[in-house]
């Protein structure tokens, strides 16, 4: 966990705050989701997942109801 929280520290705070929300939750989340869980604009959380993502730190993929939306999880399983 001290590697994930030292690549956050040097991240906008929005990062830290999507990076929160999916560390509260077991199931992937689409970007829609995380929006509406934080007072973060869509924009924001999007810019956001785009750096955790390049971080290695959030990992995407398909939805499983529809295929054509993304859903966002951490990488590292151990919360």
């Amino acid at each position: 966990m001290g590697d994930e929280r030292q690549h956050l520290d040097e991240m906008p705070p929005s990062a830290s705050r999507v990076y929160g929300v999916l560390e509260q939750t077991d199931s992937p989340l689409s970007s829609t989701e995380i929006a509406s869980r934080t007072p973060l604009a869509s924009r924001t959380v999007r810019n956001a997942l785009h750096r955790l993502r390049e971080a290695d730190l959030v990992g995407v993929r398909a939805s499983i109801l529809d295929p054509r939306k993304r859903q966002y999880e951490l990488t590292n399983t151990e919360r």
